[in-house]
């Protein structure tokens, strides 16, 4: 969203309207977080184009079990700010780390170091199982990652986001990471969920400490979107031939695990198109401060 420059709408009165900064101010708020369609039919969107800069992506399978989940978190949770910094972003889960940088651009030799700590992990023998397949590789560009053989392990990750299971989920923002015991309640939410909560997931990164609101006209996202180094899902699989009780089991189930992530991040929220079907409060969980602003250019 932040690196749209440009927006073509079709709005319910039936106007085509060009949106960007200086047009339609209101609508170019919205438009960024408020919600697909929810105040008319985008036609078109102008993207910012960036340049080709070098991507090194650092891979491993673990052996997954909860022992493996808290060692690999407590290590992820104490450095998860500064990593944020330096440009990775990816996804952690039981199984497995998929990690991507393209800010320390043809730096290799720094980017294997600012995972230092997490690599000695890896090859010592507190982790349970064998580590297989750690893997460092670098591309030419993200683009070019994108378009790899690797990135076909990204699917491996996102696959329950993409698939028939309920999901709860939960923004995680930089305060938690500077307390020590905030650190250690969100590893131990993560690793032992309930017993219905079949997976679990962290995106790392998303766009933590970006200056989105340069033109005084930030996005409608919740304003915790902008602050979290991480966002941690939960999944429980609704398999064919589940009966609507045992379907409710596994929604109530993620939303009990969840429930912990919002005691221990007041204020925080989540992405509307990822989020706890029962989340309570959605409004704030999804716009923030922005809800109201929301409320009025929708009634225009």
């Amino acid at each position: 969203m932040d690196n749209i420059l440009e927006i073509e709408v079709v709005t319910p009165d039936g106007e085509i309207r060009i949106v960007n900064p200086c047009l339609e101010p209101e609508l170019w708020f919205a438009l960024r977080g408020g919600g697909v369609n929810n105040f008319g039919l985008v036609t078109r969107v102008t993207v910012k184009a960036h340049p080709r800069t070098p991507a090194t992506v650092f891979s491993a399978s673990i052996t997954p079990s909860q022992s493996n989940t808290r060692r690999v978190l407590s290590v992820l949770s104490r450095s998860a700010i500064e990593l944020a910094k330096v440009g990775w972003g990816g996804y952690v889960s039981a199984s497995g780390i998929l990690l991507v940088n393209s800010k320390l651009g043809k730096n290799a030799e720094k980017a294997m170091d600012t995972l230092s700590t997490l690599t000695s992990l890896l090859q010592s023998a507190d982790m349970e199982g064998q580590v297989m397949e750690e893997k460092w590789s670098t591309f030419g560009s993200y683009g070019s990652w994108l378009q790899s053989d690797e990135y076909e392990a990204v699917e491996s990750f996102i696959s329950p986001l993409q698939a028939d299971y309920a999901i709860s989920s939960r923004l995680i923002t930089y305060t938690l990471f500077e307390d020590t015991d905030g650190k250690e309640d969100l590893v131990k939410a993560v690793s032992t969920p309930t017993q219905e909560v079949d997976s679990w997931l962290i995106s790392l990164n998303l766009p933590y400490g970006h200056q989105h609101q340069e033109d005084g006209l930030g996005t409608s996202f919740t304003p915790a979107f902008y602050r979290s180094p991480w966002m941690v899902y939960f999944f429980g699989a609704l398999k064919p031939g589940m009966t609507r009780e045992q379907q409710l089991i596994k929604y109530s189930a993620v939303a009990k695990a969840d429930n912990f992530l919002r005691y221990l991040t007041p204020g925080s929220g989540v992405y509307s198109e990822q989020a706890d079907l029962s989340e309570p409060n959605h409004e704030d969980a999804f716009w923030g401060d922005n809800y109201d602003s929301l409320l009025d250019i929708k009634r225009k």
